[in-house]
């Protein structure tokens, strides 16, 4: 962080977590070759551009939870590669949210 003055007690290392996987993510999908190829494969296997609900299928409802469920992981990809939720704002925000979390309050 910038300013450790404006990072409150016990954030920092958490920011650090946060920050390092960010880039783990990035040196594993970033890559070319055979690892844009499994990012693309993701993105479609994960319904990344829309959702896959018709009401015509068997059990709509249920087949909708477990197609959002496989769209939530191409989802959370995503934001892991996106720089720009990894600023230092972004970052403790999210390590924030993440204590809550911990001692159980809503966010």
């Amino acid at each position: 962080m910038n300013d450790a003055r404006t990072v409150p007690a016990g954030l920092e290392k958490r920011i650090t977590q946060l920050r390092d996987l960010h880039r783990a993510y990035r040196r594993v999908f970033m890559r070319r070759g055979a690892a844009k190829e499994v990012l693309r494969d993701l993105e479609r296997r994960t319904y990344l551009n829309g959702t896959r609900f018709h009401p015509d299928m068997v059990n709509p409802a249920e087949n909708a939870i477990f197609q959002e469920g496989r769209r939530s992981v191409g989802l959370h990809i995503r934001f892991m590669l996106d720089p720009e939720n990894f600023t230092d704002e972004a970052l403790l925000n999210r390590a924030r949210q993440l204590e809550k979390l911990e001692r159980g309050e809503e966010i």
